[in-house]
């Protein structure tokens, strides 16, 4: 049961991460852990060919959370999008998707 829980998942990983020897991480496991870094992306994401080409699906998002968005494509590893409470982070999160 303890297994199910997120403490017993995240040890469980955590476990597993630790047997792993340092050729078989992934270069996402490396920027997570600070062993690498994450991939250049543009300074001016609204100018980038590809993502300038987005359809908004939403037309109430605003150019804040359209940049999010841009930068969560734009980002290979990870990308971290914070913010004050309001900015609708799972709706943004869902767009992404």
């Amino acid at each position: 049961m303890w297994e199910l829980l997120p403490v017993g998942r995240m040890n469980g990983t955590m476990g597993k991460l630790q047997k792993m020897s340092e050729s078989e991480y992934s270069i996402f496991i490396r920027v997570l852990f600070g062993q690498g870094t994450p991939s250049p992306i543009p300074a001016d994401l609204s100018s980038d060919p590809e993502l300038a080409k987005i359809e908004w699906v939403d037309p109430t998002l605003n150019d804040s959370q359209k940049d999010a968005i841009r930068f969560a494509l734009a980002s290979r590893e990870i990308a971290l999008i914070h913010g004050p409470p309001g900015v609708r982070f799972v709706f943004l999160y869902l767009l992404y998707i």
